[in-house]
């Protein structure tokens, strides 16, 4: 019998017919032969499945209640991608039951088939569903903030699912293989193009409709809830798209618009005042979802302020950069960490999007910014000296950690430039010290390292203090003295790059915190820098009559050579005879020779000032 003679308005029961509307559609599915026939079959099927359930007709929405129940939402969507027909029949059914059923139930049954297809290759079954929901949202008229915020997870969930099919297929997700591997799974014909991109635009629509139709006494709490979906949602359109030169992608735009119709604006975000104040009203009984939310949240709202600043209108990039020094300039140095820090959380890797765009576009903006932040005089007044490297630690940790772990070469000598530049630009000499010796001390790349140590010679000419003519004065003897450079300095207030602290970031190069020898030769380029630093200064100081850092003093000198000097060189002239047994036509090998010569060449003009000042001090 013709399955679809079977569909009638009576029979044994609406609960059995709409089971006989489920095994048709199943049936439907299975066959084998498919061709255009088949294909009209299909929409034949689907139109009477429409016809029977249709809300305006006897008995229609009794069965649209029950087929809301069973699992025909879930077996009809599958038709969605077989012909423009059966979607358009899918989109009425959808409609139908969205509009007329209990919408609390439909709440429920859409999210667990969304749930069911958010997979990758299933994740365009999800966008009919989505317009299902924009249907049902505005119908519930109680405990709409408990909704809403019970939806957000699934919803940004198939924002993320949707970035990462687009990540694995490339930007264009529209090639024959993909649709093929799809079809094996589901008997589709057309599979749409662009799904991330159609994905995303579902999900705005759906915080459109929060917008609009949420009013009652909750307001405050709802408009909290829809900013964090909104900063969360830009993530995902901003990398939904491709960037267009010199603006702004439409459906970021969009997102923005909605930002600011929720009453979050580009200068409450920069400042994070109003961000924060949010995050700290947000609850839920899941902690990882808390931490997940605030993330998420500030990576948005990092995105808001990179979009407001490239946008193409040039008034609203003057708007942005005025109120950033307006802001600066009356928090102080804290009003540029929370700034930086919050540019910065763009550099950190995001589980849906693995290319380099958003670091990219952390490097830009947090760029942008400094260059803002030079032409402003004074940031120093409400953070005490000893507090600001605390502050902005978190975000030259994530500058750091992309200089070390970025496969691209460009970005790489980008986001090294920009940790000098913070660094240099946004901490005095004494926070200055401490940031590039906490880095040092705790980064595992010696090639970092080497690069930091030589920013830390740069810090000491730039803070050493000037020559002076000393004066010629008369001993009791009668003999010509001339007066110690410090006798200058005394009452000075001097960098900490110009006094014996700064030999500490020798000693944390050259000797673990265990006080083991740094292995050589993977940390050969680091030890090379730090002896680089030993010997600059032993020259500066003995060269200028001065003592500045202490170097020259008895207690280092013993100290420079016996724990430093000696153990390297013996460590270096193991090395070297390892490599000289060992095949030395290799490339590494004839490298790492060349880098012990190095070493050695440094060391032993070390070696040999250091013991010219000791034969010149007194017993």
């Amino acid at each position: 019998m013709d399955p679809e003679s079977e569909i009638t308005a009576g029979g044994e029961g609406q609960g059995r017919e709409v089971a006989e509307f489920v095994d048709n559609l199943k049936a439907r599915l299975k066959e084998v032969e498919r061709g255009s026939e088949w294909t009209r079959q299909c929409e034949d099927l689907l139109k009477k499945i429409n016809s029977s359930l249709d809300p305006n007709v006897a008995y229609g929405q009794e069965l649209l209640d029950i087929a809301g129940g069973s699992d025909l939402l879930e077996v009809v969507v599958q038709y969605a991608g077989i012909s423009e027909g059966c979607e358009a029949n899918i989109n009425t059914l959808i409609a139908n039951m969205a509009a007329s059923c209990d919408p609390r139930e439909m709440f429920t049954i859409f999210f667990e088939v969304i749930n069911i297809y958010t997979k990758p290759r299933t994740l365009h079954l999800c966008i009919p569903l989505l317009h299902g929901l924009s249907i049902v949202f505005p119908r519930i008229r109680r405990r709409q903030v408990e909704f809403f915020k019970e939806a957000i997870p699934g919803l940004l969930e198939v924002g993320r699912a949707a970035l990462e099919v687009k990540g694995a297929t490339g930007e264009n997700d529209s090639d024959d293989e993909v649709s093929e591997s799809r079809a094996q799974q589901i008997p589709h014909y057309r599979v749409p193009d662009n799904i991330p991109s159609k994905l995303v635009e579902k999900l705005v629509n759906l915080g459109k409709t929060m917008r609009e139709v949420y009013t009652g006494d909750d307001n405050q709490r709802l408009s909290d809830i829809l900013v964090l979906y909104i900063l969360r949602l830009l993530s995902l359109a901003s990398c939904s798209t491709s960037a267009i030169e010199g603006g702004v992608p439409e459906i970021v735009m969009e997102v923005m618009n909605l930002l600011s119709s929720s009453n979050l604006f580009v200068k409450e975000i920069l400042t994070t005042r109003k961000l924060e104040e949010i995050l700290d009203r947000y609850s839920d009984e899941d902690e990882d979802q808390i931490l997940r939310t605030r993330f998420e949240a500030t990576v948005g709202a990092a995105l808001a302020v990179y979009w407001y600043i490239f946008n193409k209108d040039s008034s609203t990039v003057t708007l942005v950069f005025d109120f950033l020094k307006s802001q600066v300039e009356n928090s102080g140095r804290q009003g540029v960490s929370y700034v930086i820090n919050m540019a910065s959380i763009l550099l950190v890797p995001l589980g849906w999007n693995q290319d380099v765009s958003f670091q990219q576009k952390g490097v830009t903006l947090l760029t942008s910014i400094l260059e803002v932040l030079k032409t402003i005089s004074n940031t120093s007044h409400t953070v005490q000296p000893d507090d600001s490297s605390i502050y902005i630690m978190p975000a030259l940790k994530r500058i750091q950690d992309l200089v070390v772990h970025t496969a691209n070469t460009k970005l790489r000598r980008e986001a090294y430039a920009l940790l000098i530049k913070t660094i240099k630009q946004t901490l005095p000499a004494p926070e200055r010290f401490q940031a590039l010796f906490d880095i040092i001390t705790n980064c595992d790349h010696p090639s970092l390292v080497s690069l930091l140590l030589n920013c830390v010679k740069d810090e000491v000419v730039s803070a050493w203090p000037p020559v002076v003519d000393l004066p010629i004065q008369r001993g009791s003897d009668g003999l010509s003295t001339s007066a110690s450079a410090e006798t200058f300095t005394e009452g000075m207030t001097l960098s900490p790059f110009v006094n014996s602290q700064v030999l500490q970031f020798i000693q944390c190069v050259l000797r673990t915190r265990d006080g083991d020898l740094a292995e050589l030769p993977r940390n050969i380029d680091a030890v090379v820098s730090a002896l680089n630093l030993y010997r600059f200064l032993l020259i500066r100081e003995s060269s200028g009559n001065t003592n500045y850092t202490q170097v020259l003093g008895h207690d280092e000198l013993v100290k420079g050579r016996t724990y430093w000097l000696l153990p390297i060189r013996e460590q270096a002239l193991s090395v070297r005879s390892v490599l000289e047994r060992v095949d030395s036509e290799t490339d590494s090998s004839a490298d790492m020779m060349l880098a012990i010569d190095c070493l050695q060449s440094v060391l032993y003009r070390c070696l040999e000032i250091v013991e010219e000042v000791q034969r010149g001090l007194p017993n």
